[in-house]
This record gives structure tokens, C-alpha cells and sequence, in this order.
């Protein structure tokens, strides 16, 4: 896989490269080298005038927690 990566990285001519990632996918379906697991899905509520919140992937318990000191309320 790591040939075919680099190669496909180098390789200028789109069908050639297109060929190289479709053959890279077809590994991945054959090797199965990770299984996606089901994940349920997050909400984050807040008023309107809550600004400043960013979304942090590794945050723990993200969306839900977050900096507090990021939170402010918006003027009217």
C-alpha cells in the first residue's frame, strides 16, 4: 500500500492516478484493515446569544463539554 501511495503521489497523469487510488480502495475492501464502528450521534444546544464555543474532536466528551472561559454572551 505504501508503493502504491507514493506512487500516486508522484504520478501526474489523472487516470493513472485515479487507477492507483481505485486499486488502493479495492486493498482496503480485500484487507479490511479496520472495522468502522457505530458511533451514536451528539448534539450541543445553547441559546443564540452563547458565542465563542469551538468544536474540539479530542476534547473529552466533546460536544458536550467544552473551555468555559471560551463562552461569552453576545450583546443584543
Amino acid at each position: 500500500m505504501d508503493a502504491l501511495i507514493d506512487q500516486a503521489s508522484r504520478t501526474q497523469d489523472e487516470g493513472a492516478r485515479s487507477a492507483l487510488y481505485k486499486r488502493m480502495q479495492a486493498l482496503v475492501d480485500e484487507d479490511v484493515p479496520h472495522v468502522m464502528l457505530a458511533e451514536g450521534v451528539r448534539y450541543r444546544a445553547q441559546r443564540t446569544w452563547v458565542k465563542g464555543f469551538v468544536f474540539r474532536p479530542t476534547f473529552p466528551d466533546m460536544p458536550y463539554g467544552s473551555y468555559y472561559y471560551d463562552l461569552y454572551k453576545a450583546a443584543k
